[in-house]
């Protein structure tokens, strides 16, 4: 099954490189869609691979470090929060558009696709995840008050457990999922109300893919760095938190992980 790739990052060039190099080796006519968040530009990537378009754009993801609930709380914050989601969501679209594909994979530069993928999405299993987190009721309200906005939506799923990262979804699904953000913005503000933590998208993907009735199912081809130690030795193809060719901390890179050993 042809797949396509919405890649998301910032100034982790080596790391980048490596993850479309290896991706190529793999799947040479996979097209990817890589948006610079505010950070270099890669643009060399082109004339380096073949099926592979580079923006460069602004700064929208950089708010979901250090979000603390002190930060979170003032209402500027949160509409910050909200239109960071919708431009996540407007990147996606264009990755659509460009890709053509009905099966998209979110990449980063700590995800590797070592091989040949084995699952893949579908209208009966949309979202396809880790599951790997708890969405426990703490922090300023967290399940409990995701669930009752929830239930206030006709045909949801009831969401228990997240870990969209990587994230591979059912294109014409997002559709209908950034169509249903659009028309209800204000269910949307109630969800990032709940919680700091709904501006990741491991978590707002989950939430929203359950609001328009898809539930996250795990996608067993996923390890993880941290949570695997052995996971080079291990037949995975999709691989997680590789972040052995990020910029170092003491170089100033200010990105979310600095490299990090295995």
């Amino acid at each position: 099954m042809d797949f396509g790739v919405f890649y998301t990052c910032y100034k982790e060039i080596e790391a980048v490189d490596y993850s479309i190099k290896v991706l190529k080796e793999i799947y040479p006519s996979c097209p990817v869609y890589l948006v610079s968040d505010g950070g270099s530009d890669y643009s060399f990537l082109e004339k380096k691979y073949t099926h592979i378009k580079t923006v460069n754009s602004y700064d929208s993801r950089g708010i979901s470090q250090n979000l603390t609930p002190a930060k979170w709380q003032p209402q500027e914050m949160r509409d910050k929060v909200y239109t960071s989601i919708i431009e996540f969501f407007n990147r996606n679209i264009d990755a659509i558009n460009f890709c053509q594909t009905d099966a998209i994979l979110i990449m980063e530069p700590d995800v590797l696709v070592r091989g040949r993928l084995n699952i893949y999405p579908h209208q009966n299993a949309a979202l396809l995840g880790s599951r790997v987190n708890v969405l426990a009721e703490n922090g300023y309200g967290g399940l409990k008050n995701i669930q009752s906005i929830l239930n206030k939506i006709p045909n949801c799923k009831n969401v228990t457990h997240y870990g969209s990262t990587p994230a591979f979804y059912f294109a014409p699904a997002m559709k209908q999922v950034y169509e249903f953000v659009k028309q209800n913005p204000n269910i949307l503000k109630e969800f990032i109300n709940c919680d700091p933590a709904f501006v990741c998208y491991d978590v707002f993907l989950t939430v929203l893919f359950g609001a328009c009735g898809y539930d996250e199912v795990f996608n067993s081809d996923i390890i993880e760095c941290l949570r695997a130690p052995n996971w080079e030795h291990t037949h995975h193809p999709l691989v997680h938190q590789f972040r052995r060719l990020y910029p170092a901390s003491n170089t100033g890179y200010d990105g979310r992980h600095a490299n990090e050993n295995f």
